[in-house]
C-alpha cells in the first residue's frame, strides 16, 4: 500500500479543519460544497501530509451519518522530540490531552480527542 485515507463525516468542518491543520500538520489540497443531491447538501476538505502519504477527507453533510468513535483510533507518528512538542502544542491550543504516557521502554505515546471525539494517538515510532 502506498497511500492511506480516512473519511470523518464531522459536524463542523471549520473546526476540524482547524484540528488537523493547525494541531495535526495536515494541509488542505482540496474544498468544494456539493449541492442537495448529495446528502442534502455537503462541504469536503481533503488534507494530507507532507508526503501525501496521509489523507484525512472532512465531509459536512446535512443528511447522512455523523462521525461516532466509539472504540476507534487513529494514530500518527513521531519522534521524541516531536512527541514532546506535539503534547505541548495540544496543551496551548486548549485540547484535553493525555499525559505522555511512556509504560515501557519501546512505548511513548499520548491521546488527544478531535471536535468529533475521534480519539487522536500521537505516538513515537
Amino acid at each position: 500500500m502506498k497511500k492511506f485515507r480516512m473519511t470523518i463525516m464531522c459536524r463542523d468542518i471549520e473546526a476540524s479543519k482547524k484540528f488537523y491543520q493547525d494541531f495535526v500538520g495536515l494541509k488542505p489540497f482540496r474544498e468544494f460544497a456539493v449541492g442537495e443531491k448529495t446528502l442534502g447538501g455537503a462541504s469536503l476538505c481533503f488534507m494530507e501530509d507532507e508526503s501525501g502519504e496521509i489523507e484525512v477527507e472532512l465531509v459536512n453533510a446535512s443528511k447522512g451519518d455523523k462521525c461516532t468513535s466509539k472504540g476507534l483510533v487513529a494514530c500518527f507518528f513521531t519522534d521524541e522530540e516531536g512527541i514532546v512538542a506535539k503534547h505541548q502544542k495540544a496543551l496551548d491550543m486548549g485540547y484535553n490531552a493525555t499525559e505522555i504516557r511512556k509504560p515501557d521502554e519501546n512505548s511513548t505515546y499520548f491521546y488527544v480527542y478531535d471536535p468529533d471525539m475521534l480519539s487522536i494517538e500521537f505516538r513515537v515510532r
